[in-house]
């Protein structure tokens, strides 16, 4: 699976099953998918010798120094023992908040960002159902934005929120402006917050 991914995707995200137990197989997994070898990493067999524990304890927590040859590490600002990336395949922790900072960590050399994804959203006491052709007009004309509904209840009544978000920021203006006016044309009111 590892290999088709890395095929067709550009980055290739994993996590979990890299710590200490008899189940934690991701490590060993990606060798074998990169057909290489997993070595102790002397950086984080270090960082885990200095947390002093019983010797089945330690052996235990050096399953987490063994990273694929050629793999290159991924930062745990946490404190923890790092994931690893080999080429276009990352591997971090399982624990989200663990996942999270390390993926932060990545710098751009590594994982070059795109154009930023802008959203704009406005709402209407109007029911989906009410909007529901009129979006899919405009949806179509702006197949390079998302345009998404989502319902709501507030104490004054049922509405739709309506989400746009794009990269061409002139061209979620230019859909916000519609929707506003098919929100007017439908007999709401657009909620802009």
């Amino acid at each position: 699976t590892v290999n088709e991914c890395r095929r067709e995707f550009d980055y290739v995200f994993t996590t979990g099953g890299i710590g200490p137990t008899h189940d934690d197989i991701t490590a060993d997994s990606i060798a074998k998918a990169f057909e290489t070898e997993l070595y102790l990493h002397p950086e984080v067999e270090a960082l885990i010798r200095q947390r002093r524990a019983p010797e089945e304890v330690m052996v235990a927590r050096l399953r987490m120094a063994r990273i694929p040859l050629g793999g290159v590490l991924i930062e745990n600002p946490t404190g923890g023992p790092p994931g690893f990336q080999i080429e276009n395949v990352f591997v971090m922790a399982g624990v989200p908040a663990v996942m999270q900072a390390m993926a932060s960590s990545l710098d751009g050399h590594r994982l070059p960002g795109g154009r930023p994804v802008r959203s704009r959203s406005v709402g209407a006491y109007l029911g989906e159902s009410q909007v529901a052709a009129q979006l899919t007009d405009i949806q179509d004309r702006y197949s390079d934005i998302d345009l998404g509904s989502y319902p709501f209840y507030r104490k004054d009544g049922y509405g739709t929120n309506l989400v746009m978000r794009g990269v061409d920021e002139k061209r979620l203006e230019q859909m916000l402006a519609e929707v506003k006016q098919m929100i007017v044309d439908q007999g709401g009111k657009p909620i802009v917050e």
